[in-house]
Protein backbone atom coordinates (compact mmCIF):
# COMPACT_ATOMS: atom_id res chain seq x y z
CA UNK A 1 0.00 0.00 0.00
CA UNK A 2 1.32 3.44 -0.90
CA UNK A 3 1.97 5.54 2.19
CA UNK A 4 0.93 8.85 0.75
CA UNK A 5 -1.66 11.31 1.97
CA UNK A 6 -4.48 12.47 -0.24
CA UNK A 7 -3.89 16.05 -1.28
CA UNK A 8 -6.58 18.10 0.43
CA UNK A 9 -6.06 21.81 -0.08
CA UNK A 10 -8.35 24.60 -1.12
CA UNK A 11 -7.64 26.31 -4.40
CA UNK A 12 -7.86 30.10 -4.25
CA UNK A 13 -7.45 32.54 -7.09
CA UNK A 14 -8.28 36.16 -7.69
CA UNK A 15 -7.41 36.06 -11.36
CA UNK A 16 -8.34 38.58 -14.00
CA UNK A 17 -10.62 37.55 -16.82
CA UNK A 18 -9.98 39.09 -20.19
CA UNK A 19 -12.99 38.41 -22.38
CA UNK A 20 -11.28 39.73 -25.49
CA UNK A 21 -8.27 38.03 -27.04
CA UNK A 22 -5.33 40.44 -26.85
CA UNK A 23 -3.17 38.91 -29.57
CA UNK A 24 -3.16 41.85 -31.99
CA UNK A 25 -0.94 44.90 -31.62
CA UNK A 26 -1.51 46.25 -28.10
CA UNK A 27 -1.38 49.91 -29.14
CA UNK A 28 -3.94 49.30 -31.87
CA UNK A 29 -6.22 47.49 -29.39
CA UNK A 30 -5.76 50.24 -26.84
CA UNK A 31 -7.00 52.76 -29.39
CA UNK A 32 -9.96 50.59 -30.34
CA UNK A 33 -10.98 49.93 -26.74
CA UNK A 34 -10.60 53.61 -25.83
CA UNK A 35 -12.81 54.62 -28.74
CA UNK A 36 -15.33 51.93 -27.88
CA UNK A 37 -15.45 52.92 -24.21
CA UNK A 38 -15.80 56.62 -25.04
CA UNK A 39 -18.68 55.64 -27.30
CA UNK A 40 -20.51 53.85 -24.50
CA UNK A 41 -19.35 50.27 -25.16
CA UNK A 42 -18.94 48.96 -21.62
CA UNK A 43 -17.19 45.78 -22.71
CA UNK A 44 -14.64 48.09 -24.32
CA UNK A 45 -14.28 49.86 -20.96
CA UNK A 46 -13.72 46.52 -19.27
CA UNK A 47 -11.04 45.45 -21.73
CA UNK A 48 -9.38 48.84 -21.45
CA UNK A 49 -9.31 48.26 -17.71
CA UNK A 50 -7.55 44.93 -18.24
CA UNK A 51 -4.91 46.67 -20.38
CA UNK A 52 -4.29 49.30 -17.70
CA UNK A 53 -4.16 46.64 -14.99
CA UNK A 54 -1.72 44.42 -16.86
CA UNK A 55 0.27 47.16 -18.58
CA UNK A 56 -0.51 45.83 -22.06
CA UNK A 57 0.35 48.60 -24.54
CA UNK A 58 0.08 51.22 -21.81
CA UNK A 59 1.83 51.89 -18.46
CA UNK A 60 0.33 50.01 -15.52
CA UNK A 61 -2.33 52.13 -13.81
CA UNK A 62 -4.34 50.09 -11.32
CA UNK A 63 -6.38 53.11 -10.21
CA UNK A 64 -7.52 53.74 -13.78
CA UNK A 65 -8.18 50.03 -14.20
CA UNK A 66 -10.41 49.92 -11.11
CA UNK A 67 -12.35 52.96 -12.35
CA UNK A 68 -12.97 51.27 -15.70
CA UNK A 69 -13.98 48.03 -14.01
CA UNK A 70 -16.44 49.99 -11.88
CA UNK A 71 -17.90 51.70 -14.93
CA UNK A 72 -18.35 48.38 -16.72
CA UNK A 73 -19.74 46.71 -13.60
CA UNK A 74 -22.37 49.42 -13.09
CA UNK A 75 -23.31 48.96 -16.74
CA UNK A 76 -23.87 45.22 -16.32
CA UNK A 77 -20.57 43.67 -17.41
CA UNK A 78 -20.30 40.78 -14.94
CA UNK A 79 -16.54 40.33 -15.34
CA UNK A 80 -16.10 44.01 -14.47
CA UNK A 81 -17.72 43.34 -11.10
CA UNK A 82 -15.51 40.29 -10.59
CA UNK A 83 -12.30 42.14 -11.41
CA UNK A 84 -13.34 45.12 -9.31
CA UNK A 85 -13.96 42.73 -6.41
CA UNK A 86 -10.41 41.46 -6.84
CA UNK A 87 -9.13 45.04 -6.76
CA UNK A 88 -10.92 45.73 -3.48
CA UNK A 89 -9.77 42.43 -2.01
CA UNK A 90 -6.11 43.01 -2.85
CA UNK A 91 -5.98 46.80 -2.70
CA UNK A 92 -5.15 47.26 -6.38
CA UNK A 93 -5.89 50.88 -7.29
CA UNK A 94 -8.30 51.22 -4.37
CA UNK A 95 -8.10 50.89 -0.59
CA UNK A 96 -8.52 47.34 0.67
CA UNK A 97 -12.19 46.76 1.48
CA UNK A 98 -12.95 43.07 1.90
CA UNK A 99 -16.65 43.60 2.54
CA UNK A 100 -16.92 45.60 -0.68
CA UNK A 101 -15.12 42.73 -2.41
CA UNK A 102 -17.67 40.23 -1.03
CA UNK A 103 -20.50 42.48 -2.19
CA UNK A 104 -19.08 42.65 -5.71
CA UNK A 105 -18.34 38.93 -5.87
CA UNK A 106 -21.88 38.23 -4.72
CA UNK A 107 -23.28 40.54 -7.38
CA UNK A 108 -21.24 38.82 -10.09
CA UNK A 109 -22.09 35.34 -8.76
CA UNK A 110 -25.82 36.04 -8.89
CA UNK A 111 -25.35 37.34 -12.44
CA UNK A 112 -23.76 34.04 -13.47
CA UNK A 113 -20.00 34.35 -12.89
CA UNK A 114 -18.72 30.92 -11.73
CA UNK A 115 -15.36 32.49 -10.79
CA UNK A 116 -17.08 34.90 -8.41
CA UNK A 117 -19.14 32.13 -6.81
CA UNK A 118 -15.90 30.25 -6.29
CA UNK A 119 -14.16 33.20 -4.62
CA UNK A 120 -16.94 33.68 -2.09
CA UNK A 121 -17.09 29.94 -1.54
CA UNK A 122 -13.40 29.91 -0.59
CA UNK A 123 -13.94 32.83 1.77
CA UNK A 124 -16.77 31.02 3.59
CA UNK A 125 -14.91 27.70 3.65
CA UNK A 126 -11.73 29.26 5.05
CA UNK A 127 -13.29 31.97 7.23
CA UNK A 128 -11.52 34.70 5.26
CA UNK A 129 -13.12 38.00 6.35
CA UNK A 130 -16.45 36.21 6.85
CA UNK A 131 -17.54 33.60 9.41
CA UNK A 132 -16.83 29.99 8.45
CA UNK A 133 -19.98 28.58 6.85
CA UNK A 134 -19.52 25.29 5.02
CA UNK A 135 -23.17 25.15 4.01
CA UNK A 136 -22.81 28.43 2.11
CA UNK A 137 -19.43 27.39 0.75
CA UNK A 138 -20.85 24.12 -0.60
CA UNK A 139 -23.76 25.87 -2.29
CA UNK A 140 -21.42 28.38 -3.92
CA UNK A 141 -18.95 25.70 -5.01
CA UNK A 142 -21.80 23.68 -6.53
CA UNK A 143 -23.00 26.70 -8.51
CA UNK A 144 -19.46 27.44 -9.66
CA UNK A 145 -18.71 23.81 -10.54
CA UNK A 146 -21.97 23.54 -12.50
CA UNK A 147 -20.82 26.66 -14.33
CA UNK A 148 -17.67 24.88 -15.45
CA UNK A 149 -15.10 26.21 -12.97
CA UNK A 150 -12.72 23.31 -12.33
CA UNK A 151 -11.26 24.72 -9.09
CA UNK A 152 -14.71 24.70 -7.51
CA UNK A 153 -15.27 21.07 -8.48
CA UNK A 154 -11.94 20.23 -6.87
CA UNK A 155 -12.70 22.11 -3.64
CA UNK A 156 -16.11 20.48 -3.45
CA UNK A 157 -14.45 17.10 -3.88
CA UNK A 158 -12.10 17.92 -0.99
CA UNK A 159 -15.06 18.84 1.22
CA UNK A 160 -16.78 15.53 0.51
CA UNK A 161 -13.60 13.76 1.59
CA UNK A 162 -13.06 15.78 4.76
CA UNK A 163 -16.41 15.59 6.62
CA UNK A 164 -16.83 19.37 6.81
CA UNK A 165 -20.38 20.63 6.46
CA UNK A 166 -21.51 17.48 4.67
CA UNK A 167 -21.36 13.73 5.21
CA UNK A 168 -18.29 12.00 3.78
CA UNK A 169 -19.07 10.66 0.32
CA UNK A 170 -16.01 9.26 -1.47
CA UNK A 171 -17.97 8.32 -4.58
CA UNK A 172 -19.20 11.88 -4.98
CA UNK A 173 -15.72 13.18 -4.27
CA UNK A 174 -14.31 10.94 -6.99
CA UNK A 175 -17.00 12.06 -9.46
CA UNK A 176 -16.11 15.70 -8.83
CA UNK A 177 -12.38 15.04 -9.23
CA UNK A 178 -13.06 13.24 -12.52
CA UNK A 179 -15.04 16.22 -13.83
CA UNK A 180 -12.29 18.63 -12.87
CA UNK A 181 -9.46 16.39 -14.07
CA UNK A 182 -10.99 16.23 -17.56
CA UNK A 183 -10.37 19.98 -17.90
CA UNK A 184 -6.68 19.54 -17.05
CA UNK A 185 -6.95 20.61 -13.41
CA UNK A 186 -3.97 18.61 -12.16
CA UNK A 187 -4.77 18.67 -8.43
CA UNK A 188 -7.92 16.67 -9.17
CA UNK A 189 -6.00 14.22 -11.35
CA UNK A 190 -3.53 13.77 -8.49
CA UNK A 191 -6.22 13.09 -5.91
CA UNK A 192 -7.87 10.57 -8.22
CA UNK A 193 -4.53 8.88 -8.84
CA UNK A 194 -3.98 8.51 -5.10
CA UNK A 195 -7.50 7.15 -4.60
CA UNK A 196 -6.93 4.49 -7.26
CA UNK A 197 -3.33 3.85 -6.19
CA UNK A 198 -3.94 3.33 -2.48
CA UNK A 199 -7.15 1.35 -2.71
CA UNK A 200 -8.12 3.00 0.57
CA UNK A 201 -11.69 3.76 -0.48
CA UNK A 202 -12.10 1.49 -3.52
CA UNK A 203 -10.27 -1.45 -5.06
CA UNK A 204 -6.77 -0.42 -6.13
CA UNK A 205 -6.24 0.10 -9.85
CA UNK A 206 -2.60 0.86 -10.57
CA UNK A 207 -3.12 1.33 -14.29
CA UNK A 208 -5.75 4.04 -13.78
CA UNK A 209 -3.61 5.64 -11.09
CA UNK A 210 -0.58 5.71 -13.39
CA UNK A 211 -2.60 7.10 -16.29
CA UNK A 212 -3.98 9.92 -14.14
CA UNK A 213 -0.69 10.86 -12.52
CA UNK A 214 1.06 10.73 -15.90
CA UNK A 215 -1.51 13.16 -17.28
CA UNK A 216 -0.75 15.51 -14.42
CA UNK A 217 3.00 15.04 -14.83
CA UNK A 218 2.76 15.69 -18.58
CA UNK A 219 1.08 19.00 -17.68
CA UNK A 220 4.25 19.94 -15.75
CA UNK A 221 2.80 19.24 -12.30
CA UNK A 222 5.70 18.15 -10.07
CA UNK A 223 3.33 16.54 -7.55
CA UNK A 224 1.86 14.42 -10.31
CA UNK A 225 5.31 13.25 -11.36
CA UNK A 226 6.12 12.24 -7.79
CA UNK A 227 2.82 10.40 -7.41
CA UNK A 228 3.49 8.57 -10.69
CA UNK A 229 6.91 7.49 -9.40
CA UNK A 230 5.50 6.19 -6.11
CA UNK A 231 2.64 4.30 -7.76
CA UNK A 232 4.99 2.73 -10.30
CA UNK A 233 7.22 1.56 -7.45
CA UNK A 234 4.22 0.07 -5.67
CA UNK A 235 3.03 -1.68 -8.82
CA UNK A 236 6.51 -3.14 -9.39
CA UNK A 237 6.51 -4.53 -5.85
CA UNK A 238 3.16 -6.20 -6.45
CA UNK A 239 4.49 -7.78 -9.66
CA UNK A 240 7.49 -9.20 -7.79
CA UNK A 241 5.16 -10.76 -5.23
Amino acid sequence: MIKYFVIVFMFLSFALINISVLHADDKELFGKFTEACDGGDLVGCFNLGVMYFEGDGVPVNRKKASELYEKSCIGGVVDGCYNLGGCYYNGDGVKVDRMKAVELFNKACVAGSPESCFEIGVMYAMGMDVPVDYKKAIGLYEKSCDGGYAGACFNLGVIYESNKGVAVDYKKSMKLYKKSCKTGFTASCNNLAIMYGTGEYFSADYDKALSLSKKSCDLKDAEGCEIYRLIQEEKDKEIVK
